[in-house]
């Protein structure tokens, strides 16, 4: 009886991570069709988002919001990007609606090169760190290969190399030694140190 139990607790447990992802996809599919209607009532309706927002009697409604509503509604952005947590989200955002489905559906390429040899990779577009977006997106595009490359040694031309300051092991300030990194004292640094206390 109670392997049972476990197994129906089990697979109840499964059930609620699907459940939540049915929930989310139905809230993006009312985000679409508040765009639809959002749309409906600037172009057929002549109202203005600001009078759209005042008769909403919302706290949350404001023009602001009703805009990215209205991308929505016009096909300039897919609804699921204006919730998108992650750093490709933005880019997407500003792309032509064909890429934004083709970069979120299929991926985008990415142009590798380590030791001077060069690879290509499908990335998804939610797994690209913000230096790999600033490399793969331009203003309202995704970069071909040869582009990202360009942009590549661009970066590795215009990036100076760090400067390295060589810190004294250690200081003597005062009445106290500060050891300032790791390192290994000799006899003769110990008796500069004592000279060095007053």
């Amino acid at each position: 009886m109670k392997t049972q139990t476990n197994r129906i607790e089990t697979t109840l447990a499964n059930t609620k991570p699907l459940a939540l992802a049915a929930a989310i996809q139905r809230g993006i599919d009312a985000w679409a069709e508040a765009g639809k209607i959002l749309v409906t009532l600037l172009d057929q309706d002549h109202m203005t988002l600001e009078e759209i927002a005042t008769q909403s009697e919302s706290d949350f409604i404001t023009p602001e919001v009703l805009a990215q509503f209205e991308r929505i509604g016009r096909g300039q952005v897919l609804p699921a990007l204006l919730a998108a947590q992650y750093p490709a989200a933005p880019y997407l955002e500003r792309l032509p609606m064909s890429l934004q489905v083709q970069a979120t559906q299929i991926g985008v390429e990415l142009l590798v090169i380590h030791n001077g040899k060069t690879d290509t990779l499908s990335v998804a577009a939610r797994h690209l760190t913000k230096k790999q977006c600033r490399q793969v997106f331009e203003r309202n595009a995704i970069r071909s290969l040869a582009a990202q490359r360009a942009w590549l040694e661009d970066q590795a031309t215009t990036t100076p190399a760090p400067i390295v300051r060589d810190v004294a092991a250690w200081t003597v300030k005062g009445h106290e030694v500060l050891v300032n990194r790791p390192c290994a004292l000799t006899k003769a640094d110990l008796l500069t140190m004592l000279q060095q206390l007053r």
